[in-house]
């Protein structure tokens, strides 16, 4: 049993929701994992309405994250912490990130993928390491990077907020949103990058290590249900 990133989340009639991205830790190797600071700070483990604890977010200019760990109770075992993400509708079930690439080590045309709850799995190309998008209630611009699908293939929408993207078993980044519906390149996707988690003082779990004082809260087949009330998916509506 362990906590996955990419969980499969459980949404709220109103709501999209969010998909989880990769599990990480703190300087005191509390466990958790992160999605989209966008995303309402409100996580459900949904087999038995246990609410995670939020702990932190960046949802402004240049950053869109936040991160939730297990809540602890005196009755849980250990379990062993995976540095694995499920592939929704993937080449394969799961994968398992060994390393981080942040956004100094590539350029144009570096090839990608990604998993969201919602349109599932796929890849494309960084097209733009710098693309300009207004996020945040006083107007502040932010820059994410920019990757398009070779087919033109709609690669987010609404619920997949917060997924993983990676490559060759490392972890690159999280889903932030979109460009505009007015513009030619909407079916893009817009990530930031592995490298702006620091901003909360967590890091990606590369590497398995057993826990301590976080319980076991693992659903079926591996996979932590979550219900993210989504706030704003960033593309205009």
């Amino acid at each position: 049993k362990y906590l996955a990133g990419n969980a499969r989340s459980i949404r709220l009639p109103r709501t999209p929701g969010c998909t989880t991205g990769f599990n990480v830790f703190d300087a005191s190797r509390g466990l958790g994992v992160v999605t989209a600071g966008h995303c309402e700070n409100a996580l459900i483990y949904a087999p038995t309405n246990t609410r995670l604890d939020y702990q932190d977010e960046k949802a402004l200019g240049n950053y869109d994250v936040q991160w939730n760990k297990q809540r602890v109770t005196q009755s849980s075992t250990p379990e062993q912490q995976k540095n694995t993400i499920d592939l929704m509708n993937g080449p394969m079930p799961s994968m398992d990130i060994t390393s981080t690439t942040p956004s100094t080590d590539y350029t144009i045309g570096e090839h990608v993928c990604k998993s969201g709850i919602i349109t599932g799995y796929n890849c494309g190309d960084v097209v733009d390491m710098n693309h300009l998008e207004i996020f945040g209630p006083n107007n502040e611009v932010g820059s994410y990077i920019e990757v398009h699908n070779a087919n033109n293939e709609e690669m987010n929408v609404k619920g997949d907020s917060g997924g993983p993207v990676f490559g060759n078993n490392a972890a690159y980044g999280v889903i932030h949103g979109r460009p505009k519906k007015n513009k030619p390149d909407h079916n893009d996707l817009l990530f930031m990058p592995i490298e702006r988690f620091s901003i909360l003082g967590v890091s990606v779990l590369t590497e398995p290590f057993e826990i301590t004082s976080i319980p076991d809260a693992s659903g079926p087949n591996g996979v932590v249900p979550i219900t993210v009330i989504s706030r704003e998916f960033p593309d205009s509506q």
